[in-house]
């Protein structure tokens, strides 16, 4: 038996020997890369959550970054007004404490008073009949008008109202019937209010009326002239028909005006589904007297 000696291992073939060696060396070399990707990977992720801590803690030597701030490049400019200017609510409303106390006493007087007759009258009283009746009231009316256009020398209108009392008061049977209007005369809504404007009186402070509700200073004298007027027009009409003395008769035509009048029109008390109504009545008869007066 022949005894074992390293040098009875048998030689690697030299064939063997040049795959085996290439193929350990490549092994090698790519483990290597692996870990040295992996560890400049993890570096560079330390690296950045530290930047971001550091960034977060805002060290006291550091700036803090400028706040951000909207563009208004197209914003609108906004200019403050006045401290010593009024404002337009009290300029236009300065009694309106009173007012809106006033303005609630109407609400229930026109509800528990004015409504229930109103209603009774458009009942009892069928459509014609009160469209008769209420263009008796206004051809009465045309009388104050006429004085009022004539007193702003607006003698256009003061034209065309003298004509459209002489047709209704003639072809239309004492003002029952509107026939002017069917001549191309519409009626010219004018007043002493509006004389008082055109003159140059300032409308002065709004205010609310008992009874007949909206007004200003300026607009409450005028309610004074023109009832004086209208006062003076029925008191001619009461003599001249031999009814000087029937108090009945003159009350009985004062309260029949005023329910024509309020069933004629349309506002009903807090029914304009808003909280505002005041307001919103407040501004639309200020308009809308500033407009009469400048037409």
């Amino acid at each position: 038996m022949t005894a074992w000696t390293p040098s009875a291992l048998p030689a690697t073939p030299p064939a063997q020997d040049a795959v085996v060696r290439p193929a350990a060396r490549h092994l090698l070399s790519r483990l290597v890369l692996t870990h040295l990707v992996r560890g400049l990977t993890i570096a560079m992720l330390a690296a950045g959550l530290a930047g971001c801590a550091a960034t977060m803690e805002n060290p006291a030597g550091a700036a803090p970054p400028p706040p951000f701030t909207a563009p208004v490049t197209h914003a609108p400019e906004h200019k403050a007004p006045p401290r010593d200017a009024a404002t337009q609510v009290e300029r236009d409303d300065p009694l309106e404490a009173y007012n809106r106390r006033m303005y609630a006493f109407n609400a229930r007087l026109d509800r528990y008073v004015f409504l229930p007759v109103v209603d009774l009258y458009e009942t009892v009283v069928p459509q014609p009949f009160r469209n008769g009746i209420g263009n008796v009231f206004d051809n009465v009316g045309e009388i104050p008008t006429f004085a009022n256009c004539l007193l702003q020398g607006r003698f256009d209108k003061s034209a065309i109202t003298l004509g459209r009392f002489a047709l209704n008061t003639t072809f239309g049977l004492l003002g029952l019937f509107d026939v002017a209007e069917g001549a191309g005369l519409y009626a010219q809504d004018e007043d002493f209010g509006q004389t008082l404007g055109v003159w140059g009186v300032p409308a002065g402070p709004y205010v609310i009326l008992p009874v007949l509700g909206p007004s200003t200073v300026r607009d409450t004298a005028g309610y004074a002239g023109d009832f004086g007027l209208r006062y003076m027009v029925y008191d001619t009409l009461y003599e001249e028909t031999g009814n000087a003395d029937a108090t009945a008769l003159r009350w009985g035509v004062t309260a029949l005006e005023a329910v024509d009048t309020r069933s004629r029109i349309p506002l009903r008390y807090y029914d304009a589904g808003t909280p505002f109504e005041y307001e919103w009545l407040r501004f639309l008869y200020l308009e809308k007297r500033k407009a009469d007066i400048a037409r």
